[in-house]
């Protein structure tokens, strides 16, 4: 399966998008993390991990065993931050290399590979730019240049340090009870965040049990149209289900149970083009 990937050398584990993990039907298991980044400190992050996958560069043959990953909902990342080969062909130094970069491909950023996997990010051979001019470097992936983007915006920037540490049973309930006797309040709020919670104190709505409140956009977003994608993790999971009679008993009565609690209905919404993502076996049990 085709995805652009970053090699981050500040993380010290490697993610890749739940929806990935799920299209190429990757045995996970369940293992939460408690991450620290350069924003914030030992968050708790519910996810899974597995350890049978691997990696090629788009032009190499060369197949990398990477170490164990873990799922994750969003993979940050700017696509105006990917070297292409104009961005070798606007530097003297690097022009030479602008057939061995790969072109810009459609499909999303999903697979940040940390230094857990080192094969990925060792350089075989470095290109140097000198006077703060980018370099170039080939690894086990491919050649791509770090700095020197041919773009006119000089504000983007991206940070990706991760500290993540896999929740032993033990761990993970100490840390829910920390979470739980934390006050929330104790980190000041910032006007956004005050503005979100005046609004959702004024209108926030319980009706036979259920309630309802307002969500914090600026404006209604436009939801892009993911009929396509829907319909791929649709089949999917039909597939998985037909050939698990067990599993599909399971997920009938889960989703027959929601249904009848009015905890699903159907949309009425008059937006087309937009399809909620499913609930997955591994969530409802």
């Amino acid at each position: 399966m085709l995805v652009c990937a970053l090699v981050v050398n500040m993380s010290n584990t490697s993610f890749i998008l739940h929806s990935v993990a799920d299209e190429l039907s990757l045995e996970t298991v369940p293992a939460p993390l408690e991450v620290t980044t350069i924003i914030s400190s030992k968050q708790l992050m519910g996810c899974c991990s597995t350890s049978n996958l691997r990696v090629r560069g788009l032009y190499s043959n060369d197949h990398i065993s990477n170490p164990k990953t873990h799922t994750a909902d969003l993979v940050a990342g700017l696509r105006e931050n990917i070297p292409t080969p104009d961005t070798a062909k606007h530097w003297p130094h690097l022009a030479h290399l602008h057939n061995k970069i790969a072109p810009l491909q459609s499909c999303e950023i999903s697979m940040p590979i940390g230094y857990n996997c080192a094969d990925a990010s060792e350089p075989i051979v470095k290109i140097r730019g000198g006077d703060n001019k980018p370099y170039a470097v080939q690894t086990a992936l491919g050649w791509s240049i770090v700095g020197g983007l041919c773009n006119d915006n000089e504000q983007l920037y991206l940070t990706q340090k991760i500290i993540a540490h896999e929740l032993t049973p033990n761990e993970m309930l100490d840390c829910l009870s920390d979470n739980l006797e934390t006050d929330r309040y104790s980190v000041p709020a910032s006007q956004n965040d005050s503005a979100f919670l005046n609004k959702t104190e004024e209108n926030i709505t319980c009706s036979d049990g259920h309630y309802t409140m307002p969500l914090p956009f600026k404006k209604r977003p436009t939801l892009p149209a993911n009929r396509e994608y829907a319909l791929r993790r649709f089949r999917y999971l039909e597939k998985k289900l037909n050939s698990d009679p067990q599993l599909y008993e399971k997920y009938k009565e889960f989703m027959d149970d929601i249904i009848s609690k009015g905890e699903a209905e159907l949309s009425t919404s008059t937006e087309r083009g937009w399809y909620i993502r499913r609930v997955q076996p591994t969530e409802a049990w």
